[in-house]
């Protein structure tokens, strides 16, 4: 199992490598990559799993759902479905927000049939944020937040 340099993804590293020995018998060896090492090792494939993280830039499913199509450069996977990246295609062309979101659905009942991938956390930020606070971007993906954009609302 290839993990970049940290102390978080060694510690994941070394849970799932217990978790896969007790529940499945099987032993793992563990290589730890500085970063740039890591990189050129998965970009190869050399690698039977590796780690990988991906954080949305943009407020819209293919923003992590492109990832896993054929022709995809992060695709590290290399996992390849036509009828996946057709329903993608088809998505990410279709005006109408119900009709995209039943494609990406699913797009994503392929994933989980196929599971070319296995998510095991996702990062969250905690905020507290007063009730009187105004502006503040609650559904923005990058956690840009600008003091412009911030009032105070009378209590």
């Amino acid at each position: 199992m290839l993990y970049n340099t940290s102390d978080a993804h060694k510690k994941v590293a070394i849970a799932i490598a217990q978790m896969w020995k007790k529940a499945l018998g099987v032993k793992v060896t563990l290589e730890n990559q500085e970063w740039k090492t890591f990189l050129d090792t998965r970009r190869e494939g050399r690698f039977d799993v590796s780690r990988a993280g991906w954080i949305g830039d943009y407020n819209e499913a293919s923003t992590m759902l492109s990832l896993l199509m054929t022709e995809n450069g992060n695709n590290y996977a290399r996992w390849s479905n036509t009828e996946y990246d057709n329903l993608l295609n088809k998505a990410m062309t279709v005006a109408d927000e119900s009709q995209r979101a039943e494609l990406y659905q699913l797009a994503e009942q392929l994933i989980a049939e196929e599971m070319p991938v296995a998510p095991v956390y996702q990062y969250v930020t905690g905020r507290l944020v007063k009730s009187y606070v105004g502006g503040y971007p609650m559904n923005n993906p990058e956690d840009n937040v600008l003091a412009k954009d911030l009032y105070i609302m009378a209590h």
